[in-house]
């Protein structure tokens, strides 16, 4: 009864935001699912139009009219708890799982619970018990033509170009509030724009949506002629816990939507995510203003001018180890092998050179981890050993078709 109540009443809350021509033909997605992070993990209904479904593939969840549907056919189903629901297992549940797994074999000492099989593997449970792997973990297999089939967990967005004034400043203002405030879950990533979600795919796959991006980013970038995509705009203090570096950048945006829909028709790759394209996460999960406050005024202090000068790439890349923010002093933050990299500015010039991978930041094999071996949260990443054109080589050569260095996979 409760349920059907809260979802007439959200039909009920839709007509007052769309018209009943709109909610006719509209794709209305509610539901619940497990949450990823502790912050997420409260009572609620998630509720998507026109943006998909709620509930997944990764079996974390169910749709409002399957639980009416089984409470109606059984109101003791889920009382009774006698299913076994398998999902897709976050690391922040592995985590957990983990910390039990200690304390258990801390009250029983003479049973092996947990074996370390690596420096960041373990097993857990009696050894008896089959040992259940992620699909796609060990990336060590990518260059076993055996085995080009493993998918691997794929991210496409902006970072300052290495090696500029302006990039420099940003990861020297991001030590500074590290070491005055601490940490927060924005250090997990490189100083980034947002261009697209993490997608899944096998070598083959992330070969054909490279060539794609080179396709669509020089269509979207061919009337800048030289100048740059990317506007670095204020530095916003929001509400919400996040401190922004807002910019404008409506070609790059441009480009991720039509990247979508490209990969979705071409190559049957329906699960990249286009994003709004619009901020650099400075701080999260900051709920004290006044603490944002500070951070804001960090960032803001630019005495030259160095935002007006900012320039971006585009970069495609691999996680090949998750961190977290729980354990992020001891494993790192996001391990990723950057696997494609496109200065923006070259591209609207009509010629394409491919930057080197940044070996320190984007390491495929995972190493022991300390903060000063990890640049994506303090430090710069290390100058690129190649420069790319300028703009005069660029306008003499602006008749040469755009296509993809040999180094770039």
């Amino acid at each position: 009864m409760m349920l059907t109540q809260l979802y007439e009443g959200m039909n009920r809350f839709l007509r007052t935001l769309f018209d009943e021509n709109f909610l006719a033909s509209a794709q209305i997605s509610a539901g619940f699912h497990y949450p990823v992070r502790t912050q997420y993990a409260t009572l609620h209904m998630q509720v998507r139009v026109n943006s998909g479904s709620v509930c997944r593939d990764d079996g974390r969840g169910i749709d409002i009219h399957s639980l009416i549907e089984n409470l109606q056919g059984d109101r003791f189903r889920y009382h009774r708890d006698d299913e076994t629901l398998r999902y897709q297992v976050t690391e922040n549940i592995k985590v957990s799982l983990l910390a039990a797994a200690n304390e258990y074999a801390e009250e029983h000492p003479g049973q092996d619970v947990v074996r370390h099989t690596n420096p960041l593997a373990f097993d857990l449970g009696f050894s008896s018990m089959p040992t259940i792997k992620d699909e796609g973990e060990e990336d060590a297999t990518d260059d076993d033509p055996d085995k080009a089939d493993v998918v691997g967990e794929y991210i496409i967005n902006l970072q300052p170009t290495t090696a500029t004034p302006y990039c420099e400043f940003m990861y020297e203002k991001r030590k500074k509030c590290a070491e005055l405030f601490g940490k927060d879950a924005s250090y997990l990533y490189p100083l980034h724009v947002s261009v697209t979600g993490f997608f899944e795919t096998n070598k083959a796959g992330i070969q054909q949506v490279i060539g794609i991006v080179e396709e669509v980013l020089s269509e979207e970038l061919s009337e800048l002629r030289g100048q740059e995509c990317v506007q670095v705009r204020e530095v916003l203090s929001v509400n919400a816990g996040y401190v922004l570096q807002d910019l404008s950048a409506p070609s790059i945006s441009a480009f991720a939507k039509t990247l979508s829909g490209r990969c979705q028709q071409e190559i049957g790759l329906d699960k990249i995510r286009p994003k709004n394209v619009n901020h650099i996460s400075l701080a999260m999960g900051r709920p004290d203003p006044e603490l944002r406050r500070k951070i804001q005024d960090i960032y803001a202090d630019d005495p030259g001018n160095l935002k007006s000068k900012a320039t971006f790439d585009i970069v495609v890349s691999k996680r090949i180890f998750r961190g977290s923010i729980d354990k992020m002093e001891e494993d790192g933050p996001h391990q990723f092998k950057e696997v494609f990299r496109i200065p923006t500015g070259v591209v609207a010039n009509d010629l394409c050179i491919t930057a080197p991978a940044v070996q320190d930041m984007f390491d495929e094999k995972p190493k022991p981890r300390t903060p000063e071996m990890c640049p994506a949260t303090t430090e710069p990443p290390p100058k690129l050993k190649e420069a790319w054109a300028n703009n005069e080589v660029a306008q003499a050569q602006a008749q040469r078709p755009l296509r993809r260095s040999s180094s770039s996979t």
